[in-house]
């Protein structure tokens, strides 16, 4: 093969825009749904057989008991300041949206907390606190059917800039397998 050609295919691979598009709803029918994009063409799709646009539901007893069962490595590995460092240099939000509906057993609570949030979502983005790309939008309801919530978005990031990410991530997995299996304390994260 030309050496022009692959090097030519590994950088175009390196600048792929590559997007996740979510959707989590917590409430009465709590679900979830993820869509995988390269350059805008549709790679993976997580939604219920059937129904493309649907959500996946989540059981709130499964969901805790997956939480729990996880792997202590894992979960290290995700909260380390060096991973989330990357992670946040890394990702860029494109879009983000927080629907919210309060419907509580008493109006007063309802309406406070309504108020509440919705002054402190306001004061955030007046002093710009909050990047321009996202939005809360806030509904009181009095039919005490419970409150919702759903968070909408999209994540772009570029594979190139995902190597080093999954490297470093795949280093401190490693390393906190190995505290753990020789039973001693894993260090605080620095």
């Amino acid at each position: 093969m030309n050496l022009y050609l692959l090097s030519l295919l590994i950088y175009s691979l390196m600048i792929l825009p590559v997007s996740v598009h979510f959707r989590v709803r917590l409430g009465r029918r709590s679900g979830y749904r993820v869509e995988f994009r390269a350059a805008g063409l549709p790679l993976r799709r997580t939604a219920p057989p059937g129904d493309p646009d649907g959500e996946t539901p989540v059981s709130r007893k499964k969901g805790l008991r997956k939480l729990l069962s996880a792997d202590a490595a894992l979960l290290r590995t995700l909260t380390d300041k060096a991973v989330l460092w990357h992670f946040a240099r890394m990702l860029h939000l494109r879009k983000c949206a927080v629907f919210l509906r309060f419907s509580m057993e008493d109006a007063a609570l309802n309406a406070l907390c309504f108020c509440a949030l919705r002054t402190l979502t306001e004061t955030l983005r007046l002093t710009g606190a909050l990047p321009e790309v996202f939005r809360c939008h806030l509904q009181a309801d009095f039919s005490r059917s419970g409150t919702e919530a759903l968070l909408e978005g999209i994540v772009g990031l570029r594979l190139g800039s995902l190597i080093p990410t999954i490297a470093l991530m795949g280093s401190v997995y490693l390393r906190s397998r190995r505290q753990y299996a020789s039973g001693e304390r894993p260090a605080a994260a620095v």
